[in-house]
């Protein structure tokens, strides 16, 4: 019968392998910044790049560049016009 302090260690393990994972949308690894950018898009679909790095805590430039790697690996495309942008999740 296993120990109480190794099933401890185990769920510990579990917890951070969970955390670990990395997220992959069509075959292509997102960055931290990315996987936040692209969180936040998806339930808000007509956010700003302001309006992103304001509730992602990531700079304005890295949400755009953030936001160009997922338009090159067809994850998201720009709609809309520049005062009225809506994000569509492919």
């Amino acid at each position: 019968m296993p120990s109480t302090e190794n099933v401890a260690n185990d769920v510990a393990n579990v917890a951070n392998d969970v955390v670990n994972v990395a997220t992959v949308i069509n075959g292509y690894t997102l960055t931290e910044s990315e996987k936040s950018v692209y969180e936040f898009i998806v339930s808000h679909v007509n956010a700003s790049t302001k309006e992103i790095s304001e509730a992602t805590g990531v700079t304005v430039r890295t949400v755009q560049r953030s936001i160009k790697e997922l338009e090159n690996h067809q994850i998201i495309k720009k709609a809309g016009t520049r005062t009225r942008v809506e994000w569509i999740i492919l």
